[in-house]
C-alpha cells in the first residue's frame, strides 16, 4: 500500500519527470521521476554542454568539470533538491531528530534507495565524507560549514550558500544544484511549480489573509519567539497571506529570535500561535500554564502545536519540503483559523 505522504508526492514525481523528459534532446539518458538515472547513479540524466562549470558561493569557488557520478548532501535541504531532481545520493547527512535519520518528505522520495547517513551533530565528518569519494559535495544552507570548508574543498568541489549562511531562499539554492548536477531546466520547472502549488493554497484559504501569527520554540520554558519576518517560517505563512504579529516583531532580538520568559508569555499572542520544541516534553502542559493557557489564541483553539519535522520543513525549506508544509501544516492552521 502507497503512504499518504507518497500519494501527495505523485503530482510533484510527475511534473519533475517531465521535466527531465523535456531536457531529452540534451540528455544523456532520460530519467525517472524523483529518482535517479534510470540504470545508474548520479546524474546521467545531466544535459550535454553544461559542463565545465563555476558556481561562486560565499566561501570560495566550486570548479566541476563534467557531471557528477558521486553526489553527497551535507544538508537535507540539499539532499531534496538532488534526489527530486533524479540524482541518487551516495551520502546525506543524518537527521537526528527523524525517525530514521531521513526526513519523511526525503524519505517518501528516495524510493528504496539508501545512500550512506553521516552525522553532523558534532561537525562535519571530514574523514567519513572523503571515504565516499564524492564528485561534488551539496550544501545548500548548512550552519557551521565555514569552519571546515577549506578542508571540505579538498575533498571535491563544495557547493554552498551564496550570500550568508541561512539565507538562500529554497529557490536561489534549488537553482544552484541544478546548475551543478547539469540539471537547470529541470530545476526551474520544480521551482515553478511548486510556487504554484504555494499560490494555490492562498487562494483556498482566502480567510488566512490578514491574520497575524507568532512561531517560537520552546527551550527550557523560555520561548525563543521569531522576530524576523524575513524568516523562512515567517515568509512560507506570509505567502499564504498571513502576517507577523506587530507585538512580536517590535521585541528586542538576537538574528531574528527573542527570548520571552514564562511570565511574559502574553507577548506571544496572536490570531495564530505556532509551537515546537526539539524535545516535545517541552510544550506538555503548556495550555495549562497561567499566563499562556489566558492567550485569546488558546482560548480559541487556534494554538498549533507541531512536531519538529513539520515545523523544519519550513524553517529550513526545500521545494519538496514546501510541498510537504503545505498538506501537513495548512489544515491545522487553517483549523486555527477557524
Amino acid at each position: 500500500m502507497r503512504s499518504p505522504l507518497r500519494l501527495l508526492l505523485l503530482p510533484l514525481l510527475a511534473a519533475i519527470a517531465v521535466a527531465l523528459t523535456a531536457c531529452g534532446s540534451d540528455d544523456d539518458a532520460a530519467t525517472t521521476a524523483g529518482g535517479s538515472a534510470a540504470g545508474g547513479t548520479g546524474t546521467s540524466g545531466s544535459a550535454a554542454g553544461a559542463f565545465p562549470v563555476t558556481i561562486e558561493s560565499r566561501l570560495g569557488s566550486a570548479e566541476i568539470e563534467a557531471a557528477p557520478e558521486r553526489v553527497v548532501a551535507l544538508d537535507f535541504s540539499s539532499a531534496d533538491a538532488a534526489i527530486a531532481l533524479g540524482v541518487e545520493l551516495v551520502g546525506m547527512a543524518r537527521v537526528d531528530y527523524a525517525e530514521g535519520g531521513i526526513q519523511p518528505w526525503t524519505k517518501a522520495l528516495l524510493r528504496g534507495a539508501e545512500p550512506e547517513l553521516f552525522s553532523t551533530a558534532d561537525g562535519y565528518p571530514v574523514e567519513q565524507i572523503a571515504a565516499l569519494r564524492p564528485d561534488v559535495l551539496l550544501a545548500a544552507n548548512p550552519y557551521r560549514i565555514a569552519d571546515v570548508y577549506d578542508e571540505l574543498a579538498q575533498i571535491a568541489p563544495v557547493v554552498t550558500y551564496e550570500t550568508a549562511e541561512g539565507h538562500d531562499t529554497w529557490q536561489r539554492s534549488t537553482e544552484r544544484i541544478g546548475q551543478a548536477l547539469g540539471r537547470t531546466s529541470a530545476a526551474q520547472q520544480l521551482i515553478e511549480q511548486t510556487e504554484q502549488e504555494v499560490a494555490d493554497a492562498r487562494r483556498a484559504h482566502p480567510q488566512f489573509d490578514g491574520k497575524t501569527i507568532s512561531l517560537f520554540n520552546m527551550v527550557d520554558r523560555t520561548a525563543w519567539v521569531i522576530s524576523d519576518a524575513e524568516d523562512f517560517s515567517v515568509r512560507f505563512l506570509a505567502d499564504l497571506g498571513m502576517t507577523l504579529s506587530p507585538t512580536v516583531a517590535r521585541l528586542r532580538s538576537a538574528e531574528g529570535r527573542a527570548q520571552v520568559s514564562p511570565e511574559r508569555y502574553d507577548l506571544l499572542d496572536a490570531d495564530v500561535v505556532i509551537a515546537t520544541a526539539f524535545d516535545p516534553r517541552e510544550l506538555e502542559g503548556l495550555e495549562d500554564h497561567g499566563v499562556f493557557g489566558k492567550l485569546d489564541a488558546v482560548r480559541r483553539s487556534a494554538y498549533v502545536a507541531l512536531p519538529l519535522s513539520p515545523a523544519t520543513s519550513i524553517a529550513f525549506p526545500s521545494a519538496v519540503s514546501v510541498r510537504y508544509a503545505l498538506s501537513e501544516i495548512v489544515p491545522q492552521v487553517d483549523r486555527a483559523v477557524g
